[in-house]
């Protein structure tokens, strides 16, 4: 399978859907638009809440100097081919939240079964991922890993690839990880010269659930630092 599709046009793209929105992106730098599509694999197929706004984005590069725009306006510009791909996702980060500012956004996993959903609470590094990860091979199906909507009567999640901390040493990784994809998302690390590798594992078709979900079939867990054996968190 190509690693990026078109909008129209003959410039490398890909398009998204998450959430309500339909979100098309143009770039030449191809190693960020195979990031983006291992990110948000699940998202190449639109979710069960039908669109109801496109985001469009264009990278431009001149010599070294990469620019992001939305629309015709620029958001953010980088002369490191290694930052393209984290300015934009922040880019887009910024205008979904802004587009969902009529709903709830919890930083949180979700995970479904039986048609009741599991969300789970909890900052970075308390082991949401790990407990997603986790989930799914028990036979739970996958909302999100990051970003769960409420509207007041139904939830849905911002389904993107469950992520793991950054890391230059894949030996450090807890072993469950080793079929993790650790080669296509690479930025650098800390701000720093060197290049790390954000280690994701995308769900299969099969186990994701586009929601929504009715807001009375929710459970909210509250995860704090989970450690499973042999497995880190995330």
């Amino acid at each position: 399978m190509e690693a990026d599709r078109c909008v129209p046009g003959n410039e490398p793209s890909l398009v998204l859907f998450i959430s309500y929105v339909r979100v098309e992106i143009v770039c030449p730098h191809r190693p960020t638009l195979r990031g983006l599509r291992a990110a948000w694999h699940a998202c190449l197929r639109p979710a069960d809440v039908p669109p109801q706004v496109t985001l469009r984005y264009r990278v431009t590069q001149q010599a070294t100097m990469y620019r992001v725009f939305r629309e015709a306006s620029e958001v953010t510009a980088t002369t490191e081919a290694a930052d393209v791909l984290p300015l934009l996702e922040a880019a887009l980060y910024a205008d979904l939240r802004a587009l969902h500012a009529g709903e709830t956004l919890l930083h949180a996993a979700s995970l479904t079964r039986a048609r009741a959903a599991v969300v789970l609470l909890g900052g970075s590094g308390d082991g949401k991922s790990t407990l997603s990860w986790h989930a799914l091979a028990v036979g739970f199906r996958y909302l999100t890993d990051e970003l769960v909507v409420y509207d007041g009567a139904r939830v849905w999640g911002l389904c993107r690839s469950i992520q793991f901390a950054v890391t230059a040493d894949t030996r450090a990784l807890p072993l469950f990880l080793r079929d993790a994809d650790r080669a296509t998302y690479r930025l650098r690390a800390g701000g720093g010269t060197s290049v790390a590798d954000l280690p994701i594992v995308a769900p299969e078709e099969t186990q994701i659930d586009r929601g929504p979900v009715p807001a009375a079939d929710v459970w909210l867990v509250r995860v704090r630092h989970v450690t499973v054996a042999g497995a880190g968190t995330d």
